[in-house]
């Protein structure tokens, strides 16, 4: 019985591509079910009778070299999480495995207040990287979440060894258009350090990486961030107490890149040519209403590097905006407040927001350096943005607003179906199902080799 299963299986594997697939997957997924986990139960039962804990009752339960997991017969999924700030690209992907009985999820964070916070926050089963160790656990699925932001989020050295089926999730929704770009470096090193079985990517990031990641492992998916955004915006969230004085006002949020440096700011950073202007100008604008979120990498780097803002210094300016009739430092746990209540957004001109606020519909202007030439990400979404070279420029876009103009709405709407694969909240789940598709015809395939 059991090898008939498995030649059933095989067959509907191969249909799965075709046309019938509609109609063959639930008896797909019934006998993989049946045939998979019951080699998985089978291989759980030999391993849990032969823990310490099943021979001798009394002592703990948990191992000694990942005390925070508990054994499991289940398939064990693990997820790298790499970056504090933004649990939204990986948030509704945790939340389809974590409720699946058929999965023990964990989620892999630095041992840091910014990242256990968020797994606090949202009650996250989670292990800190000083906790766990990859060679004992031996994960049936491991999702490496990747920003390539910096080599640190490189962790778990030879991790490949360790585990059953890998997977490398490119955060990003965007790309920088030139290759030697640091993102790049970092992200085919990524691919080379990881050695995944699939790589996923959001549809921008994905056509960038055609000819550098072998086409059988590079997956077009669309992201988790935009789950967030399809839930929360728009759905008239009560906002702070403090933001009752813009209402009424043109309200601009005007989002921050991070990356300053004394000598040499990152491509595309713009706040230490704006700042003063944009509190000038709205000062004397009181019709006009400022929403300024910095990035929370930004105020770090200006702690860290002790040549720019002091903590008090932070405090001091933050209690200025208040004092102000119409500026808001937005500390807001996320974006939804702000995006509801702005008329249009300034950014950064390659903050990872010029992609997503494209769901809102709302109008986009792009600050650009005037000293440095500039790399912008996603060619591809040129045309969808105004530009603001310089802060006249800045002042133009806003008038223009303000007087109801939008001549960019119609190719906004376009450049959001180039660079947003779905946006109906589903995509923690598509990815989910693809994910535990692709691990059990791996599984498959090993089986029928060994027998």
């Amino acid at each position: 019985m059991k090898k008939l299963l498995r030649k059933l299986i095989l067959t509907i594997s191969s249909l799965f591509k075709g046309r019938y697939a509609g109609k063959m997957i639930g008896l797909f997924d019934f006998c993989r079910d049946v045939i998979c986990k019951n080699e998985k139960v089978f291989a759980g039962q030999i391993h849990k009778r032969m823990a310490l804990e099943s021979i001798v009752p009394s002592l703990n339960c948990k191992s000694s070299e990942n005390p925070d997991i508990e054994i499991t017969d289940k398939i064990k999924v693990r997820i790298v999480y790499p970056s504090g700030d933004s649990w939204n690209n990986i948030h509704t992907l945790y939340e389809e495995f974590v409720k699946d009985d058929m999965f023990q999820t964990y989620v892999l964070v630095k041992d840091e207040s910014r990242f256990v916070n968020i797994m606090q926050k949202y009650n996250c089963n989670y292990v800190t990287y000083n906790n766990y160790s990859l060679v004992q656990d031996n994960p049936d699925i491991f999702i490496y979440c990747f920003y390539g932001k910096h080599e640190g989020e490189l962790v778990f050295p030879d991790c490949r060894r360790f585990i059953n089926r890998a997977y490398l999730f490119i955060a990003s929704a965007v790309m920088n258009e030139e290759n030697n770009d640091i993102h790049w470096e970092l992200i085919r090193k990524a691919n080379v350090y990881m050695k995944p079985d699939i790589v996923i990517a959001d549809p921008l990031v994905y056509n960038a990486l055609r000819g550098y990641v072998e086409d059988s492992k590079l997956i077009e998916m669309g992201g988790c961030q935009f789950d967030e955004i399809y839930r929360e915006v728009g759905k008239n969230h009560p906002f702070p107490v403090e933001w009752k004085k813009i209402i009424g006002k043109k309200v601009f949020l005007w989002a921050t890149d991070h990356g300053i440096n004394e000598s040499y700011p990152k491509n595309g950073f713009t706040v230490d040519l704006y700042l003063r202007n944009m509190i000038e100008f709205f000062l004397e604008h009181q019709d006009y209403a400022l929403i300024f979120r910095p990035h929370p990498q930004l105020i770090r780097e200006m702690f860290q590097q002790k040549k720019f803002w002091s903590y008090d210094d932070v405090m001091k300016i933050k209690s200025y905006f208040e004092s102000t009739p119409n500026i808001i430092w937005d500390e807001t746990s996320d974006f939804c407040c702000a995006y509801d209540i702005c008329d249009a957004l300034i950014v950064d001109a390659n903050c990872s927001i010029t992609c997503s606020f494209l769901t809102t519909g709302k109008p986009i202007c792009r600050l650009m350096r005037y000293d440095i030439r500039e790399w912008l990400v996603s060619p591809e979404l040129y045309d969808c943005y105004y530009y603001a070279q310089n802060f006249n420029e800045c002042i133009n876009f806003m008038n223009m607003i303000a007087k109801g103009e939008d001549p960019k709405e119609p190719v906004r709407k376009n450049g959001m179906e180039k660079a947003i694969l779905h946006f109906d909240g589903m995509n923690g789940k598509r990815m989910k199902e693809f994910i535990t598709n692709d691990y059990y015809k791996s599984t498959l395939r090993r089986v029928n080799i060994m027998n």
